[in-house]
């Protein structure tokens, strides 16, 4: 067995550095400590989340990542996220809270888990949207959503990468290894609350946020510990990366929010005159008398909240 401390001292290394350099004689003979070493390799579960080789192995992990999203109908078509969404819908029809029947939508899931019609190989222009449930579409159909109205004023095949439930974070994971594989000429993100996070685990990525009733020890814990600028900070520290991307891959990109406190913080980072920012997202819902305001369940923005969206939203994309 090869003896490490003739070339390591080993007081001087982290515990866990330690720990592993250790162990490596067991894993491989090293013969002598120069140059790039013959590590024998370990992908874990977090590497293998940010390294995807191929499309493939891309869609694997979508497919993994968002088949909790959704009630099975039939192939390739879902009805409602889940049954909390289908009482919500129920309960809004018949309260008269929204002008949506349950028929009227339809969640149109492709081979990467999104909702829409599209594949990554396919070389059209294109325009992509990042976010949550209000990305998604979430109680509107599809030809109602923002994502659908912009890419066709600006006659642009749209990609819907809105996550219901997403986070900040998550949509930048996608951003990037999404932009490894396929070019867009514009990229959209409408972000959530900054305090939707994706945490790290040993099987790969749990989403949590504040108002989550599921594993709410686990929850409390996780931001008691957090200080209060770090949700702050890793907004800032995303945005940048987004740019850094969009830089990279000679994509237009656009940030905007449907939180009052999130669009604060764009606002104040970029600037007014940065050409990145476009106008919030204003959920309409309660504020008039006519349902269209609401989705199906009666709780997320409706048909026409999209539409005034879109609507401010052309005057700001510079094609």
């Amino acid at each position: 067995m090869t003896d490490l401390s003739k070339w390591i001292d080993f007081t001087k290394l982290s515990s866990s550095d330690a720990k592993f350099l250790r162990a490596v004689p067991e894993l491989i003979a090293i013969e002598e400590w120069s140059g790039l070493m013959p590590w024998q390799s370990i992908e874990t579960p977090i590497q293998k989340i940010w390294k995807q080789s191929s499309l493939v192995e891309l869609q694997e992990m979508f497919a993994s990542e968002m088949k909790h999203q959704y009630d099975y109908k039939i192939p390739g078509r879902y009805e409602v996220r889940s049954e909390h969404e289908r009482t919500e819908s129920l309960t809004a029809i018949k309260n008269k809270q929204t002008s949506y029947q349950m028929a009227d939508v339809d969640y149109d899931i492709n081979k990467y888990g999104f909702r829409g019609d599209f594949d990554l190989e396919t070389k059209n222009n294109s325009i992509a949207f990042f976010g949550c449930s209000i990305t998604f579409g979430v109680g509107v159909a599809e030809k109602d959503s923002f994502p659908v109205l912009i890419g066709k004023g600006l006659n642009m095949q749209p990609f819907n990468f809105g996550v219901p439930g997403g986070s900040f974070a998550k949509a930048v994971r996608y951003f990037r290894l999404i932009s490894n594989f396929k070019k867009f000429e514009y990229a959209i993100f409408l972000l959530p609350e900054i305090s939707r996070l994706e945490i790290p685990t040993e099987d790969g990525i749990t989403n949590i946020a504040p108002n989550l009733k599921k594993d709410e020890d686990y929850i409390r814990k996780v931001y008691s510990v957090l200080p209060d600028e770090f949700l702050e900070y890793d907004v800032l520290k995303n945005i940048l990366y987004c740019i850094s991307i969009a830089n990279q891959t000679n994509t237009k990109i656009y940030f905007s929010s449907w939180s009052p406190s999130t669009y604060n913080l764009l606002y104040n980072f970029l600037g007014e005159d940065s050409n990145m920012l476009i106008p919030y997202f204003e959920n309409l819902g309660g504020k008039h008398e006519n349902t269209s305001e609401f989705g199906r369940n009666g709780k997320h923005p409706g048909a026409s909240s999209h539409y005034q969206f879109y609507k401010k939203a052309m005057e700001y994309i510079n094609v």
